[in-house]
């Protein structure tokens, strides 16, 4: 641009456009400030509404805990209108049992200045309660007072909650401890990622060995063969059951029955299953004993069994061949069906009498066929005791 030499007046028309230059230029900045107030009009009405309808109350209180700003949602947690709160002692509004701790806490935030946190019964001027949640932060201000910057968040429910929740795990743990059996959450892998266990000395390892090994890691091949595939079928079918295990214990051979039900799958690769792992070893031996006691019963002697009343419940094979009644014919009579009568009831009451007083009976007695015969037997009464000792047979 060339320069205008030094005292040369400048033309009407230079002057003319330099101010019609200024003038856009102001129109332009006149423009921008519009339309910066418009984005902060804007920006503000958003900051009223987060402040107004945030979830939680936002109160400001002064060095004298008298509440200076509130917000609508504060409002209506207090109960009370927004232009009626203002100048209000905001103890007031906490139920009497908690004001000194509110009084104690709002000097301890005077004090130290940094946030705190406080849970307070909080009361409604209609009575309704709720309790609550206060952070308190103390702020600062050069040459004006100090005020205190509160969040007060209504946390019945959550309380609630968490009391219902501590309620179900307290009965969730009662029931798992009255369980007589133990309890295990595997992977589809066989990894142990938990257990319970109302006896430790069942477990196929120690508890602090259990948890992150596999199934291959702690339990014998055949064993942990068995359980893969209730594992298996679990994921198939849902669930698996009847399973059975023998384990070599410290404290000898155990058998265990269990149950397997698909848990949950987050993902494809993280399939969980609860098993249930009931000892049967008693009941195994029971069965061995009674295979044992089956075969002894059908020996060559002729054996009744009979209820406390004397009702016959069951005979063998030799006692249907010696007296000639078949067991239906036997089931459901007395032993009278097999006296002689020939001994008189004096014979009868001594030999009670003995099995009451000694628990057994041994003698020679007559006996009769069905078909009328008499023959002569060797006869041996022995009460059966349950584990409380009465006779239950």
């Amino acid at each position: 641009m060339l320069q205008r030499r030094k005292g040369t007046p400048r033309s009407t028309e230079e002057l003319l456009h330099e101010l019609q230059v200024y003038q856009i230029e102001l129109e332009i900045q006149n423009e921008a400030l519009q339309q910066a107030q418009v984005e902060l009009e804007k920006f503000r009405d958003l900051y009223v509404d987060f402040y107004d309808f945030s979830p939680v109350g936002y109160i400001t209180l002064s060095h004298d805990a008298i509440i200076n700003e509130i917000n609508l949602t504060g409002a209506a947690l207090l109960g009370m209108e927004r232009g009626k709160l203002r100048h209000h002692c905001f103890a007031s509004f906490v139920a009497p049992q908690d004001r000194d701790r509110w009084h104690r806490y709002f000097l301890s935030v005077l004090k130290h200045g940094h946030k705190e946190e406080c849970e307070l019964q909080f009361q409604r001027n209609d009575g309704s309660r709720f309790l609550g949640l206060l952070h308190c932060l103390l702020l600062k201000n050069d040459g004006e007072k100090s005020v205190v910057r509160t969040v007060l968040t209504d946390i019945t429910k959550l309380k609630q909650a968490e009391a219902e929740i501590l309620a179900t795990n307290i009965e969730l743990q009662a029931t798992l401890d009255a369980i007589p059996d133990l309890l295990f959450e595997i992977g589809m892998d066989g990894r142990y990622y938990n257990y319970h266990a109302y006896r430790t000395d069942l477990l196929a390892a120690s508890p602090d060995l259990l948890l992150g090994k596999t199934i291959f890691e702690v339990l014998p091949p055949e064993a942990a063969k068995i359980c893969m595939s209730a594992l298996q079928e679990a994921s198939e079918q849902g669930r698996s059951t009847g399973k059975v295990i023998c384990l070599p214990l410290q404290q000898g051979e155990h058998w265990f029955e269990f149950s397997v039900a698909f848990k949950c799958e987050s993902n494809s690769q993280d399939k969980r299953f609860i098993v249930l792992s009931r000892d049967i070893t008693a009941r195994k031996q029971a069965e061995v004993d009674l295979r044992i006691a089956s075969v002894a019963f059908e020996s060559q002697e002729s054996l009744i069994i009979t209820d406390v009343n004397g009702v016959i419940l069951r005979v063998n094979k030799a006692f249907v061949e010696t007296n000639g009644y078949t067991a239906e014919e036997a089931v459901g009579q007395t032993p009278r069906l097999i006296q002689s009568g020939l001994h008189d009831d004096d014979f009868h009451s001594a030999i009670w009498e003995t099995v009451q007083r000694t628990g057994t009976w041994k003698g020679e007695v007559w006996g009769r066929r069905k078909n009328g015969e008499l023959y002569p037997k060797w006869l041996t009464i022995s009460p059966v005791r349950g584990g409380d000792c009465v006779v239950t047979h």
